[in-house]
């Protein structure tokens, strides 16, 4: 299964679409934003934006990233 597919499985399921701890995919952030451009075209509504393993500079840039691609963004418990 692709990632494209894995994205409107859940859809299709009625559940909400969210890439996961999109940094351990060591994309680098042009990659990263295509990426979630092309998920966003099949469904992915939402951007992981807090991890356990995540600085607080990573987490502003996946709420950049999210913003960036009109998506939501996962509740941190920082916000």
């Amino acid at each position: 299964m692709t990632p494209e597919d894995a994205v409107r499985a859940i859809r299709d399921s009625g559940g909400v679409a969210v890439l996961a701890h999109p940094l351990l995919y060591k994309f680098s952030p042009a990659e990263l934003e295509r990426c979630v451009e092309r998920l966003k075209d099949d469904g992915l509504q939402a951007v992981e934006t807090f991890y356990s393993t995540y600085s607080a500079a990573d987490e502003r840039a996946m709420k950049r990233l999210a913003l960036n691609c009109l998506l939501y963004t996962s509740p941190s418990p920082r916000d």
